[in-house]
């Protein structure tokens, strides 16, 4: 009991000479099983930390009603003896691991004070601790503080020191020190380490990995945006999924492994089949609140891939979420982002069901009782991003749009470094096309160059290259055609998918090619373009030029002398 009253005790002493420190937010967010987080933390308790003996501090500070924070304050006011330098790291970690307990956590001022000594005592041991006994101390810090962790300096500084002898750290030390490096989530400095961490897991190692090991690296790789160069480990996450079908109920585990996936592009068709499947057969999507299937949907989106059964289930099971969700309530909501990616989804996939009364009778109501709520107050980049993929659906959320398109808004967006900028200039480019009435009254242009990697998209669309190579030959092989000149084009402004333009007297255009390969277009479904190609459709369709589109498989059929043959009686009929 001494040696806690002593380190209160200099918890104070500390900082009536120490006037700086700052102060946090009262809110602490305790973990959570349900969560990826929670049950990573868990598993480390039960895994890698082994229980301690080793320490001198009495059970009964434990006890609630004797020894309050308040009580255990007035006892020490009157001692100046300072021992906290005497107590050995195995009672520091039981020190933070008695104020867990509510009654230390109660009164936030005196706990915020009395934590800031223990980082300060944690640092200055640094160079003495080992390797296991800083990640110790880092995971009673995390238990207590989950989401401050950060502010603290041990968290730092500890962090650097595990990485100073990176090379030598066990397997279970370098997850776990990945674990804390993701804390940072995304930077430069998060992502040179969590790289020097993967690069230092030998193979043996990742072919023993558990299933909870793998969601350490995932969750860790995803939080921090880094990208898993090791295909072993990839392949890993992949058979997982193939082969242990029962994650699919497991949904903290099931979301951050499928995240892998889709971050580092390595989900194939074989994997969806057998995901959906097994929904169906096992009916693991009882399981499922929202942002699950919108995680799950979002696999289908990223390969185009149109499961119409699968689509129409999670569809109305989202919806009906959504008409059934209660704004006010802060944990296990649906969040803002949550609904732009349900309607992401909804535009990429181009779901045939959609139609006015979804959004006029279920999204906007909903949107519209958040910004009321305050939700969009700091994420109008969301708002901005939900309202054009129900632009992408055919939907005009015109009041939605007078609301987040204000001068102010407009402004921030094009400061910050962020994808929303192209996808602000693709709303103004639709409102130009679609309704010119709207953006008069708006009065904002679209601003800002358009960044596209063509020789990329030319090498993922084999096809287009040889529809484009064709009618260059055409020209050489033809050179009194009315149409002379062809060259890849980007017609919709901001809209990264290109096509070909054909020009009379090599300068006026006159017809337009689009060739409608695996890149634009669904899987599963025949011939039928993605949300944001049928939206390039719809403004061609409204130009006074020709519009020629050519299905993928139908170039794929034909030889090159074919081909030639077609384009020009195509292009010869409508010009």
């Amino acid at each position: 009991m001494e040696l806690s009253l002593n380190l209160y005790r200099c918890a104070f002493r500390t900082l009536r000479h120490n006037p700086g420190i700052r102060f946090y937010s009262e809110k602490i967010v305790p973990l959570d099983e349900s969560t990826v987080i929670g049950r990573i933390v868990l598993f480390m308790n039960n895994e890698y930390i082994k229980p301690n003996t080793n320490y001198k501090l009495k059970d009964e500070l434990k006890h609630p009603s004797k020894y309050s924070i308040n009580n255990v304050i007035d006892k020490f006011k009157l001692d100046r003896a300072n021992h906290i330098s005497n107590l050995k790291s195995e009672d520091i970690e039981e020190l933070l691991h008695i104020f867990k307990y509510d009654n230390y956590m109660s009164n936030k001022h005196h706990f915020r004070r009395l934590m800031q000594i223990i980082d300060t005592e944690c640092c200055s041991r640094l160079d003495y601790l080992d390797s296991t006994s800083v990640l110790r101390i880092l995971n009673q810090f995390t238990q207590i503080l989950p989401n401050k962790i950060r502010e603290y300096e041990f968290y730092n500084k500890g962090i650097d020191r595990l990485m100073s002898e990176v090379e030598f750290l066990s397997r279970e030390e370098l997850l776990q020190t990945m674990f804390y490096i993701a804390l940072e989530k995304r930077s430069k400095n998060a992502q040179v380490r969590m790289r020097s961490c993967l690069r230092h897991i030998a193979k043996e190692d990742i072919r023993s990995l558990s299933v909870e090991e793998l969601c350490i690296i995932c969750n860790s790789t995803f939080k921090t945006s880094t990208k898993i160069s090791n295909l072993q480990i990839l392949e890993i996450v992949k058979d997982t999924l193939h082969n242990k079908l029962y994650l699919l109920k497991d949904t903290a585990l099931f979301v951050t492994l499928i995240k892998t996936l889709r971050h580092n592009r390595y989900i194939d068709e074989d994997l969806l089949n057998t995901i959906s499947y097994t929904i169906f057969f096992n009916k693991t999507y009882t399981y499922y609140p929202f942002p699950v299937l919108c995680h799950i949907l979002a696999m289908y989106a990223d390969c185009l891939y149109y499961n119409e059964e699968l689509l129409e289930l999670f569809v109305d099971l989202g919806l009906k979420q959504i008409k059934e969700v209660k704004i006010d309530l802060e944990v296990g909501n649906i969040r803002v982002k949550d609904i732009t990616r349900f309607l992401w989804i909804l535009s990429t996939l181009a779901y045939k069901n959609v139609n006015n009364e979804i959004f006029v009778d279920v999204i906007v109501p909903n949107i519209l009782e958040r910004i009321k709520a305050g939700q969009y107050k700091t994420e109008i980049e969301e708002l901005i991003n939900s309202i054009l993929y129900m632009w992408i659906s055919n939907y005009q959320a015109t009041n939605l749009i007078l609301y987040a398109l204000t001068e102010e808004n407009v402004e921030n967006v094009r400061e910050i470094k962020s994808r929303t900028k192209q996808r602000l200039n693709l709303l103004l480019t639709c409102i130009f096309f679609e309704n010119k009435k709207l953006f008069r009254q708006l009065n904002i242009k679209a601003k800002g160059s358009q960044t596209f990697n063509t020789d990329h998209q030319l090498d993922q669309r084999p096809n287009f290259r040889k529809v484009l190579t064709a009618l260059k030959q055409l020209t050489t092989d033809e050179p009194n055609m009315v149409v002379n000149k062809f060259d890849v084009s980007y017609e919709v402004p901001y809209l990264e998918i290109c096509g070909i333009v054909g020009y009379t007297k090599k300068v006026y255009k006159t017809v337009y090619i689009e060739v409608l390969d695996d890149y634009v277009s669904l899987r599963n479904r025949d011939n039928v373009p993605s949300g944001p190609m049928q939206l390039k459709l719809r403004f061609l369709r409204e130009l006074d030029n020709a519009l020629i589109t050519i299905p993928g498989h139908f170039v794929e059929e034909l030889s090159q002398k074919e081909l030639q043959e077609y384009l020009k009686s195509e292009i010869e009929f409508l010009c």
